[in-house]
């Protein structure tokens, strides 16, 4: 069965094709047939009477071809053929997708770590090109290593950043003093932007606080003003 067969079908609207088997037809190693038949069966639902001349009927396909399909998904686990005694004690032949599900699911949580793991190394390299225009210039391969060594360590990208926009605000554009910031959360116990944000915000509050403590405090100035000399006479 040629590729222009599978448009044919989508065409005439018996069925449609799930985009996910489209997307994992490689993954599934399923032929253009074996696609049909298995898009048809999906559409009926997850386990039902399997009727070979219903489906031979509806995808114009010879009986033979039916049952080399199904006998292809089988092989390749991605549907199972059991056999069912109805009410009035006759065995019936019964399909299940549940593998088939199954093995779809495994596809598509493999693509979201990929396309995770993918994220993390474009959020990574992000903070390596950051720090270098903050500082105005390329790293060095052994700055480069101190910032991996951060990532590896599992410190979060949020956080590196924070500490660079630190660092910045007080004048310093060196990894040194950006890894004593980070020292010094990681032994403070914050885990997050948030924790530190507030950390700071408490202790701008409690300066700002004994700052106008000391004013109060503070001694006047008294005017010491010599009424006896004659030098404040006229």
């Amino acid at each position: 069965m040629k590729s222009e067969h599978i448009m044919n079908f989508l065409k005439d609207g018996s069925f449609s094709m799930p985009y996910y088997l489209i997307q994992f037809r490689k993954e599934l190693s399923v032929s253009d047939m074996d696609l049909i038949v298995l898009a048809y069966l999906e559409n009926l639902g997850d386990h039902f009477l399997f009727n070979p001349e219903e489906i031979q009927s509806r995808l114009n396909m010879t009986q033979m071809e039916i049952m080399m399909s199904i006998s292809n998904l089988t092989d390749k686990h991605l549907i199972t053929v059991e056999s069912i005694k109805n009410e009035k004690g006759v065995m019936e032949e019964y399909i299940s997708l549940e593998d088939f599900y199954r093995k779809v699911t495994s596809l598509l949580v493999e693509r979201w770590k990929k396309e995770e793991e993918k994220g993390e190394e474009i959020q990574a390299g992000n903070v390596y090109e950051a720090i270098e225009k903050e500082f105005g210039r390329p790293l060095s391969p052994m700055e480069y290593e101190i910032i991996k060594a951060w990532l590896d360590s599992g410190t979060d990208e949020d956080m590196i950043m924070e500490a660079l926009k630190e660092a910045t605000f007080n004048g310093v554009a060196n990894l040194r003093y950006i890894d004593k910031i980070i020292y010094d959360w990681s032994k403070k116990g914050y885990k997050s932007v948030e924790e530190v944000r507030r950390h700071n915000a408490r202790w701008k509050e409690e300066k700002s606080k004994q700052q106008e403590q000391k004013e109060v405090e503070k001694p006047k100035e008294i005017f010491d003003f010599d009424w006896f000399d004659d030098d404040n006479s006229e």
